[in-house]
């Protein structure tokens, strides 16, 4: 199998709760398998949709080819007994079958082919060097010790100033009495919203803690602070953070966000128990494209986990394809509306980032995820320039990582960069 995400509407009104339950067209009723595991085809083989409801009737089935076009929208008469519908795609692409409103499952054809809308930018590199000196120079962290409940672990908050913008806030853990120079280093990011970092134990190795980890959050605010903080925030100051500045590479919200990860790997690496050897970043979604931004940018990184990544192929357009959140580039009669957003969406793309890594890289993509589908992330993973690479994508399963198969999957991934002595490390303590 494979992965992703998926934001589901929490609220439904009792009125449309009924209707949909009384409906022969209910999206519940209805589901869909495909013949191959992971939905992966070679061009030109048929994927067999098999369809079947437990309340018999008449349901409106479409397809939707790369998260942008409906091919086919047909009612079929659904019951207990399978229906299969067979389709192929003759170039590198992806078919979503959907009910209604609903996604039900998907399939990709030849999607190791799979190639960015645009290239990356000639001052690229020249440019984000010059991002990256602002940071140079000393910097004084301010670190509070904390009490946890995470037995045989000490816990820290940390502020890291910055040159410009909000200052870097986390959690830092370690295990009690580690040695000097005996641990890998874990940097936690997180996916898009408002909230305060993660309290997050190192890894379990042989029975004990043995890793050094450090959450973050995304927008360098308070931490610990009450839900209603963070709401305001989010209703206000940051409401559209995810659409804030892209007339111009310089005013991008997220050029700050970036150089907040980069300073927390640069303060990883400051750690005395730091192995000198193994740097992990790991997150999903915005954290999965954050994490890229970082291992594109520094050579340290040694493993990047990146969940269903965002901001991959933002000019997927020019394939007719759907681009990954935040799908930046609004387009019109088969052009950007606004040029100077397409050309400055390729300076934060994350397959401009992953083209420029050579780190060990796990992704994850799912084939029900409109939010950062699989035929924007697959352009990513295509231009790694890692020796070791694994995605998994999974047929029915949207826009979600955390708690899933693929987050386990991870940090198996991870589990194997660790030194002889950390290989049997079987899972990570709960978060607090």
């Amino acid at each position: 199998m494979r992965l992703v995400e998926l934001h589901r509407n929490g609220f439904r009104s009792i009125l449309a709760l009924v209707l949909m339950l009384t409906s022969a067209s209910a999206n519940a009723a209805v589901s869909v398998s495909v013949d191959h595991a992971d939905g992966v085809y070679a061009l030109g083989t048929p994927a067999s949709f098999s369809l079947t409801s437990t309340s018999a009737g008449n349901y409106t089935i479409s397809f939707i080819r790369d998260g942008l076009i409906t091919t086919e929208t047909t009612t079929v008469y659904l019951s207990a007994t399978p229906v299969v519908i067979k389709k192929t795609l003759y170039q590198p692409g992806w078919l979503m079958i959907r009910n209604g409103s609903t996604d039900l499952n998907g399939a990709i054809w030849d999607p190791y082919h799979l190639q960015p809308g645009m290239g990356s930018p000639a001052d690229f590199e020249s440019w984000w060097t010059t991002q990256k000196n602002k940071l140079a120079g000393s910097y004084t962290p301010e670190i509070v010790s904390m009490t946890t409940s995470i037995s045989g672990a000490n816990l820290w908050h940390v502020k890291l100033p910055m040159p410009e913008g909000r200052q870097v806030q986390g959690y830092l853990t370690k295990p009690i009495g580690a040695a000097a120079k005996s641990l890998p280093a874990i940097l936690y990011t997180h996916g898009s919203g408002v909230v305060g970092s993660t309290i997050r134990s190192p890894f379990i190795c042989n029975g004990t803690l043995s890793s050094i980890a450090f959450d973050i959050n995304a927008h360098g605010i308070d931490d610990g602070q009450p839900k209603s903080y963070y709401d305001a925030l989010d209703a206000g100051e940051l409401k559209y953070y995810r659409t804030e500045g892209w007339d111009s590479r310089d005013t991008v919200y997220f050029r700050l966000m970036y150089l907040r990860a980069l300073r927390a790997i640069d303060f990883l690496t400051k750690q005395p128990e730091w192995d000198g050897k193994t740097l992990v970043v790991f997150g999903s979604s915005q954290g999965g494209a954050q994490n890229l931004a970082v291992a594109g940018l520094d050579s340290r990184v040694t493993v990047v986990v990146a969940g269903a990544p965002a901001i991959c192929d933002q000019n997927a357009w020019v394939n007719n394809r759907r681009a990954g959140w935040p799908q930046i580039v609004a387009v019109s009669g088969g052009t950007p509306t606004n040029p100077s957003i397409s050309n400055t969406a390729l300076y934060y793309d994350s397959v401009n980032f992953a083209r420029r890594i050579k780190a060990a890289s796990f992704f994850s993509t799912g084939l029900i995820d409109n939010t950062c589908p699989s035929v924007s992330v697959l352009p990513a993973y295509n231009l790694l320039q890692s020796e070791t690479k694994k995605i998994m994508i999974v047929p029915k399963r949207g826009h979600v990582f955390w708690s899933t198969s693929a987050q386990t999957e991870g940090e198996v991934f991870v589990k194997a960069y660790f030194d002889l002595a950390h290989k049997n490390a079987a899972q990570l303590l709960p978060y607090e």
